[in-house]
């Protein structure tokens, strides 16, 4: 079954925090990150420099 990801706009809303999501930015770059109050952070917790557009959750893994 092939599972298709919905993109969240960032002006709609934002992931809760210190949750790993995927993001997208205005250079077509997706990476894995996490928002906190302050911004978006890179996986080892430096800032993310990138102007992020929309994020979304990052898929199930398998079940078995």
């Amino acid at each position: 079954m092939k599972k298709t990801i919905t993109w969240i706009s960032v002006t709609e809303a934002l992931p809760d925090n210190n949750i790993f999501v995927l993001i997208y930015d205005t250079s077509g770059v997706i990476e894995f990150a996490f928002h906190e109050d302050a911004g978006w952070l890179w996986l080892d917790a430096d800032e993310y420099r990138g102007t992020v557009t929309h994020w979304a959750h990052l898929p199930e893994g398998p079940t078995s």
